[in-house]
């Protein structure tokens, strides 16, 4: 990959990681000059929370090192056919958000 060495840092950063979502969650042009790197970007189609790495129940204040948890019909709801790893790799939603049909 041939990218600016600030770029290259930020995109190196996400990958290597496993996820259960899409291939693109959120969007941001990486420009070299920009000071935001870090900027998640704007979800696409899901919206993007951001969590405590231990209490994904727990939201935290931009700028905090945290776990994303993605919500849309973009997420799987399960391995096929694999109980097992779709209980460790999937959670029920956390308590902040708002159950679909509900007006709460």
């Amino acid at each position: 990959m041939l990218l600016k060495p600030r770029v290259e840092r930020c995109v190196y950063s996400w990958m290597g990681y496993p996820c259960e979502t899409l291939v693109c969650a959120a969007i941001e042009e990486l420009d070299p000059a920009s000071i935001y790197l870090d900027k998640v970007g704007t979800p696409v189609c899901s919206a993007l929370w951001m969590v405590d790495r231990e209490d994904p129940s727990k939201l935290l204040p931009i700028g905090a090192i945290n776990e994303i948890l993605v919500e849309g019909p973009s997420v799987a709801r399960g391995y096929y056919r694999d109980p097992t790893n779709t209980i460790t790799s999937f959670m029920p939603p956390p308590p902040f958000v708002r159950k679909r049909g509900s007006s709460s």
